[in-house]
This record gives structure tokens, C-alpha cells and sequence, in this order.
């Protein structure tokens, strides 16, 4: 996210090797392990968000007028990662605090959402 908030292009260059993790519906061991996984991504990925919202202000690459959408845009998408974990309870933590900006804004962002309808109607009842 902080890099992206800097000025500047990204480039897709296709000779670069990749590779990506197919999720399961299985936690990976490392997660099962630690109690306090999703607490603690969450922390550190609203850390990271701040710190580019931050940055991207510094640049004028967001008006004053839309860093409430942003962050509020932010809170839901995490809550929906955090609800795919099954943290239920962080997942609605942070619709709360997205409701706080705007509840009908939201509603709307959750519609937006690249989600199945069982993941949408959970965070809607979360609202």
C-alpha cells in the first residue's frame, strides 16, 4: 500500500516469475497456531493503510473531501478478509468503525464488494 501511494507508475513486466497461493478452506498451520493472528494482521494492515494515506495526502493524491470514503471503503474490505478467517468478531469490530464514518456509504461499499452473496448478507447484518 505505501508504495503505491507514492507518485509514480507500476509497471506489469511479464518476464518476471510468479507464483501464487491457492487458498483452501483449511487455516495454514502457522495461523491455526497463533490465537492472535487476525488481531494482529489487523493492526498491522490499518497501520499500513494509515501510513499511505499519509503519504498519498502528502503527494495531493487524495482529496480531503474522500479520505472518509477511503478509509471507510478500507474498513469493509478488511472486514471481509477477516470474516473469510473466520474472525467474526474483528470482522465486525471493523464494520462498526467503518459504520462510524457512514452507514449508508457503508451498505454501499459492501454492495461493491467481489464477494459471495453468504459473505455480503453477513456483513450487512453486521451493519
Amino acid at each position: 500500500m505505501r508504495y503505491g501511494a507514492y507518485p509514480g507508475k507500476f509497471a506489469f513486466i511479464p518476464e518476471i516469475k510468479n507464483c501464487y497461493r491457492i487458498c483452501t478452506d483449511e487455516e495454514s498451520r502457522s495461523r491455526s497456531q497463533n490465537v492472535d493472528f487476525y488481531e494482529q494482521m489487523a493492526a498491522v494492515d490499518t497501520e499500513g493503510f494509515e501510513e499511505a494515506l499519509k503519504i498519498a495526502k502528502s503527494y495531493n493524491r487524495v482529496k480531503p473531501e474522500d479520505e472518509d470514503a477511503i478509509r471507510r471503503a478500507f474498513y469493509v474490505r478488511l472486514a471481509l478478509s477477516l470474516l473469510h478467517g473466520g474472525s467474526e468478531t474483528m470482522a465486525e469490530k471493523h464494520m462498526n468503525m467503518a459504520v462510524e464514518i457512514s452507514k449508508e456509504g457503508t451498505l454501499s461499499d459492501v454492495e461493491k464488494l467481489y464477494c459471495g452473496e453468504d459473505y455480503r448478507e453477513r456483513l450487512v447484518n453486521m451493519v
